[in-house]
């Protein structure tokens, strides 16, 4: 589904909403619920904590930790974004999605992440990968298992990833510290 206050004809123009430009097409809010029901899509995340009676805990997705990594299955809905407060770590996708039941795997140490991405409409292009909260290094981009980018984390800002996406239906993306991830955290399946 969609949500569009109205439709524009003409190729930009100028609202009477203040001024915004809105170019032809629907107008990408809707006054009458833009607070509650986009407010919603934007909040929707899958949010880890460590609760000192319940252990480790999921609220929007299921959450474990073993051998070393937790493991982490987006169930809010959009499975765009994951925070970690246990780790200070967080991810954000602006386009596509964590593909649907399967888990987002990350190090203790926060030196290597692993997850399927769902390339929602099937087309080649370029997803962005926001990160907060990764500790100070190199870090490896895989798509597929190839190297695609590279990056040096030097401080606490976030960091942007671009990620050149095919048009099948799901990569594997893999960060890291090192030249490879940890072969327990291969054994991910393209859904085909």
């Amino acid at each position: 589904g969609a949500t569009g206050w109205a439709f524009e004809p003409q190729k930009q123009t100028s609202t009477w909403l203040q001024g915004r430009v809105v170019n032809r097409g629907v107008w990408y809010y809707d006054g009458e619920i833009d607070l509650g029901y986009v407010g919603a899509l934007r909040m929707a995340k899958a949010v880890v904590t460590q609760d000192d009676v319940f252990g480790l805990f999921g609220f929007g997705c299921d959450a474990s930790f073993t051998s070393g990594r937790y493991l982490v299955e987006p169930k809010d809905g959009l499975r765009q974004q994951l925070v970690m407060h246990n780790l200070g770590l967080s991810l954000a996708l602006n386009r596509d999605a964590f593909a649907k039941e399967q888990n987002i795997s990350i190090g203790s140490a926060k030196s290597w992440i692993s997850f399927n991405l769902e390339n929602e409409r099937l087309n080649a292009h370029t997803t962005k990968l926001t990160l907060t909260g990764l500790p100070e290094g190199n870090y490896l981009v895989k798509v597929n298992g190839t190297v695609q980018n590279t990056f040096n984390k030097t401080d606490s800002s976030e960091t942007v990833v671009e990620l050149n996406i095919g048009s099948g239906p799901a990569s594997i993306i893999s960060i890291s510290l090192s030249a490879d991830i940890p072969a327990a955290v291969q054994t991910f399946q393209v859904m085909g």
